[in-house]
């Protein structure tokens, strides 16, 4: 499948077993809403790894790569939801 831009972000993600519930939810039904909505973004993916490590890798296409330091998005990001901030205080820094 081609690539929807020129421009790419990939992600690369490990949760504690515990925290996945509510890591799937937040992705599911908050980030990737909030990730596509941003001008520029065309389409994330999520990939999961069930025998491997980290579990999960996305993908978010973006129409140039000068979209990843869009005002907007950078705002996105320094102004994150009380949900987002406490699913990604879990993320296992060590992988």
């Amino acid at each position: 499948m081609a690539l929807q831009g020129k421009g790419m972000l990939v992600t690369f993600t490990q949760v504690p077993a515990r925290f996945e519930r509510d890591f799937n939810e937040w992705y599911n039904r908050e980030h990737i809403d909030e990730r596509v909505a941003l001008k520029g973004f065309r389409r994330a993916r999520r990939y999961i790894a069930h025998r491997a490590s980290p579990k999960y890798v996305a993908t978010y296409e973006t129409r140039r790569v000068e979209d990843l330091a869009d005002p907007d998005y950078m705002k996105l990001l320094a102004n994150q939801t009380a949900w987002s901030q406490r699913v990604m205080a879990r993320f296992d820094k060590k992988s």
